[in-house]
């Protein structure tokens, strides 16, 4: 019961974070990083395609975290489904790091998304 409640809870936190748009910053470092390049010898960076880089990455990695999350929630589940009360104990146990991985993994998207949102509005 109690291991419930806290997969509910690490579920909902995940989503409200992996669904945060909103990020205010003051783009104070990246302009005074614009002024450093604008003082060098005139080399531009395309913002537009280190963003769109950054975005292809992001997505694919998204895409491989959640398909391996999904992928062991599964095979746990089944596991737990087909097992005895000794192995389900097991299965149990298991919980643990798969939450732990499924709270790194989201969290490193929110935080990279954050990133870039801070530098995209500090930039455009």
């Amino acid at each position: 019961m109690k291991l419930e409640k806290i997969l509910i809870i690490t579920i909902l936190i995940l989503a409200v974070c992996t669904y945060a748009n909103t990020v205010y910053g003051t783009g104070q470092i990246i302009s005074d990083g614009d002024s450093f390049l604008g003082a060098g010898n005139g080399d531009v960076i395309d913002y537009g395609s280190v963003q769109d880089a950054s975005e292809n990455v992001y997505n694919i990695i998204r895409v491989i975290g959640i398909f391996l999350l999904v992928a062991v929630g599964i095979f746990l589940g089944m596991k737990f489904m087909t097992s005895t009360v000794e192995d389900q104990a097991k299965v149990k146990e298991a919980l643990i790091p798969y939450t732990v991985a499924a709270i790194v993994i989201f969290s490193a998207f929110f935080i990279w998304r954050l990133v870039m949102q801070i530098l995209n509005s500090s930039i455009g």
